[in-house]
Parts: structure tokens; C-alpha cells; sequence
């Protein structure tokens, strides 16, 4: 018995000296790596297999950035998630004096890759330093950076300009008369690489970027975007049409820009900010009875159309929007949802405007909207919807775009590896390879890339432009993530206080 005792009290001390002896190795380890040429370390070295080996999805959370030293926090956002094993800090004995996070190694082993400044658009939306980290971490690839700024770029030439301070973007498919969600979603793209209509401040160059193309600013094609919606906004708050009607559609997904761009720039511009509260008030307004959205204020509508206004409820809510009624608006839509759901263990969608009547893009949004209507990662139900979508990953050179643009949301918020070896890099892959890389649309998506969604899909409905929208804001999903609604710890801000 003494034995044992003396055993047991004396293991903690052999596991304690044992982990500082470890440490102090590391720590040694780096000051000698530090010395040498950045190009040579990790060299050969698979970043995902060999340093990140990734944790089952309970284990990650967003990184607080205070748990870093004060010379590393500029590197990281909140939103920039890491496996909570890189995140503890260890304590050692009080002899040592201080407390090592292991953190600070790890990152700056990954700042030591050399990453090619070939390619032109390199130094766009992120330092330097941080896109690297991100870009190593999976979060996006140099190739996925390149054809955001190759599309964005193709994106901007596709405006129709009325004046020098207003202009519109036209889808060129079935819908070509919805200018006001064709300019809606164009904007979307812009945001979501860090782009607002407030221009940045210019910057002197860096010696070794000389010869490099100057970064392009969007700022204008913003501004002319938003001065084109603001002219069509009615006093009730109704953004209307070329017929002079509101489009529940249109308008979703036009307030959804409003409430986005609110978001980013604060309170530097007052009258965006009373034009996205006056574009909610009038969705909590033309809500259904059942719940839903129709295409026309206060009709009974689809999971669809209902999807727009509920991002656009959701980006309100986190941009600080108080807005009487919305708290009551996502409860009764809330049990429009439940009553589309069908979910056994053998079955699970949602319908469009009837329970079994929906498609893949009709489920996929239907779950997205109940985790922004507070569905956490343990509910059952949503664990379910996640088998069914796993099933839609892309595997061809053709997809159901609607589909991936919602689906690819659902799966980032829920992480873990479903989300790094599952679906990102096949959904990389396939958008990717279906870009355009020759003139004139060169950036562009082609409308035949949505195949799979149909006579109904983006392709037909939206055409090219709609396509190429759309692509972007799903590629964008890992790789810009300035839009609040991407950003994962918005996820769990669900207060719609009315």
C-alpha cells in the first residue's frame, strides 16, 4: 500500500518534468529554426496531415484573440478557428515565471513559408502575414484568392452605368428584368472580400511589389450599386422593381446587402443605416399568416423565397438593427419550417411550400435557416439534415448551384472534418475547375455550370452574372469571410430583440 502511494503522488511530478524538459526542446528548437532561410522549413511537409491534425467538431470554437501575445493578435480574427489544443495555454512551474502559449511557435512556423508573389493578386484584402496563416490553415487556396479577384474584376465591367454616382447589374437569363436583385447580389461578392462604397486609404507601395498591378478598388461600383437601390426604396420601406412592385426575392436579398454593408461600415454612414431598418421593417411587415414569404408582400409563400428574408433578419440582428417585431417575424417562421420538415431516420428535407414537395436547395436552405433560428450543433435534427447533405457533395464539373451556395454555409458553420477533408476541398475542386480562364468572361462562371439545378436553377433563371454570383459568395465562404453573416461567431448571436 505505501508502495503504491508513493507511486501515485510521485507520477504527476515524472508527467510535469517530463512536459517542461518538452517544452524547453520546442522552444530551443525554434530559436535555431528561426535563423534559418523560411523557404527551407516545412519543406516537403503536407501542412493538414502533419501539423494540424484535425479534432472531431466539438473541439473547435472561435479563437479568442486575447489569448495571444500582444505582438501576434494583428494576425489572427476572431472568426479564424484553430483545434482547441493549439489553443490552451500550459502552465509551467512557478520557477520558470511565466506561462508559454503554444500558440506563438505554431504561428510563427507557419509565417516562415515561402508563398510565390507570382501571381499579381497576392497582397488583395489581407496582410501578408495573415493570408498566409490562412491560407496553410485550409481557410482558403492561393488558386480559390486568385479566381475571387479574376471574377470580381469580370464582376465589375458587368455594370450598367446610369450617371457617374449610379449604376445596376442586369442577370442575363430568364429574369433579366430583376435589376434590383442582380445588383443585390453583385454586391454581395464585393463585400465579402473586405470591399465597402467608403474608400480605402492608399497605402505607399512596398519596394519589392514594384512591377506588381496596383491593387483595383471596388469602392465606386459599390457606391453606384447602392445609390441605384436607394433611388428605387419607397417611404414604406419597399424596394421595388422596373414594374414598380415589390419582389419579396428582390428585395431579400437587396436588404441583405443593405444590412451586410451596414454591418461592415458601422455608423460612418447614417442614411445606409435608416435605409437597411426601413428594407427590415418592411419584411417583418409583408410576412405571410403561416409564417412564410411570398413573392409578393403578405402571401403565403416557399422555403425559398422565405430564405432570403431570414439571412436578411439574421445580418440585421448582428449589425445592430433593433427592429419592432422580428423576434415574433422568426418565430412564426420558425413553425412555416417545422412544418416543411420531414425527418426520420430514413428521410429528411424540406419541402418548398409543402411538407415532401422540396428540392436539395430547398433543404439546405431550410437547414441553414434554423441554425440562424438557434439550432446548435448537438440538435438532432440538424446532425440528421448534415447526413442527408454529405450526400450532395461535389463530385463533377456540373452542380445545383442554389444547392452549394447553402449547403456550403451549413457545412462550414459546422466544421470539424466534414467541413476540412469533406466538403471544402471537393467544393474547391469543382469551382474551380468550372471557372473561366479565357477573354472576354474571362473570371466569369458559365451558366452551364449549374446544370444540375435545372429549367429553375441559377443558370437558367440568372445566367451568367447570376452564376458567377453566386459562385463567389460559395468559394468566398472560406476565404473572404468579412461578411457578418459568414463570420461563425455570429452564429450564436441569435437575440432578435424586437
Amino acid at each position: 500500500m505505501f508502495t503504491k502511494n508513493l507511486l501515485r503522488l510521485i507520477r504527476p511530478v515524472q508527467v510535469t518534468l517530463f512536459a517542461c524538459v518538452a517544452i524547453l526542446l520546442c522552444l530551443v528548437g525554434q530559436t535555431r529554426i528561426s535563423h534559418e532561410e523560411p523557404a527551407d522549413f516545412f519543406a516537403g511537409v503536407d501542412l493538414e496531415e502533419e501539423v494540424f491534425e484535425l479534432p472531431e467538431f466539438d473541439e473547435y470554437r472561435a479563437i479568442d484573440p486575447d489569448a495571444f501575445p500582444d505582438d501576434m493578435t494583428d494576425l489572427l480574427d476572431a472568426e479564424t478557428r484553430l483545434p482547441m489544443f493549439f489553443q490552451e495555454p500550459i502552465l509551467l512551474p512557478d520557477d520558470l515565471g511565466q506561462m508559454v502559449t503554444p500558440q506563438k511557435p505554431l504561428l510563427e512556423n507557419a509565417l516562415t513559408f515561402a508563398v510565390s508573389e507570382a501571381e499579381p493578386f497576392r497582397e488583395f484584402w489581407y496582410p501578408k502575414e495573415k493570408k498566409r496563416l490562412l491560407l496553410k490553415m485550409g481557410v482558403g487556396t492561393n488558386e480559390s484568392e486568385a479566381a475571387v479577384a479574376r471574377g470580381l474584376a469580370w464582376l465589375a465591367n458587368q455594370q450598367i452605368s446610369i450617371d457617374d454616382k449610379t449604376g445596376y447589374w442586369e442577370f442575363d437569363g430568364v429574369q433579366k428584368d430583376w435589376r434590383i436583385a442582380a445588383t443585390g447580389l453583385a454586391i454581395l461578392p464585393f463585400l465579402a472580400m473586405g470591399e465597402t462604397h467608403i474608400p480605402r486609404p492608399k497605402k505607399p507601395r512596398k519596394p519589392d511589389l514594384e512591377g506588381v498591378p496596383e491593387m483595383p478598388t471596388y469602392d465606386k461600383n459599390i457606391a453606384r450599386g447602392l445609390a441605384y437601390l436607394l433611388s428605387r426604396q419607397k417611404t414604406n420601406g419597399g424596394i421595388v422593381g422596373i414594374d414598380g412592385k415589390v419582389n419579396m426575392v428582390e428585395h431579400g436579398i437587396a436588404t441583405l446587402a443593405l444590412c451586410e454593408l451596414t454591418g461592415m461600415v458601422g455608423d460612418k454612414d447614417p442614411i445606409l443605416r435608416d435605409a437597411a431598418i426601413l428594407a427590415v421593417e418592411f419584411i417583418v411587415k409583408a410576412q405571410a399568416k403561416d409564417g412564410s414569404w411570398g413573392h409578393r408582400p403578405n402571401e403565403n409563400g416557399d422555403t425559398l423565397t422565405l430564405a432570403w428574408q431570414i439571412q436578411a433578419l439574421k445580418s440585421a440582428d448582428i449589425s445592430g438593427l433593433k427592429i419592432t417585431g422580428v423576434k415574433t417575424a422568426t418565430k412564426k417562421a420558425e413553425v412555416f419550417l417545422e412544418s416543411m420538415m420531414t425527418n426520420t431516420a430514413s428521410e429528411f428535407n424540406f419541402g418548398f411550400d409543402k411538407q415532401g414537395n422540396g428540392s436539395d436547395a430547398c433543404t439546405a436552405a431550410g437547414i441553414l435557416c434554423r441554425m440562424y433560428l438557434g439550432w446548435k450543433p448537438s440538435t438532432p435534427a440538424l446532425m440528421n439534415g448534415i447526413k442527408h447533405l454529405k450526400q450532395n457533395t461535389p463530385t463533377g464539373s456540373n452542380v445545383d448551384l442554389l444547392t452549394q451556395y447553402y449547403a456550403t454555409q451549413v457545412m462550414f458553420f459546422y466544421g470539424g472534418p466534414d467541413w476540412h477533408k469533406g466538403w471544402n476541398p471537393a467544393m474547391q475542386r469543382a469551382f474551380l475547375r468550372a471557372r473561366i480562364y479565357e477573354e472576354p468572361n474571362r473570371g466569369s462562371w458559365p451558366p452551364k455550370f449549374d446544370e444540375l439545378g435545372g429549367e429553375a436553377g441559377i443558370g437558367k433563371q440568372y445566367g451568367r452574372l447570376g452564376t458567377t454570383c453566386f459562385s463567389l459568395l460559395t468559394i468566398s465562404v472560406n476565404l473572404g469571410r468579412h461578411l457578418p453573416l459568414y463570420q461563425v461567431e455570429n452564429l450564436d448571436k441569435n437575440s432578435f430583440q424586437d
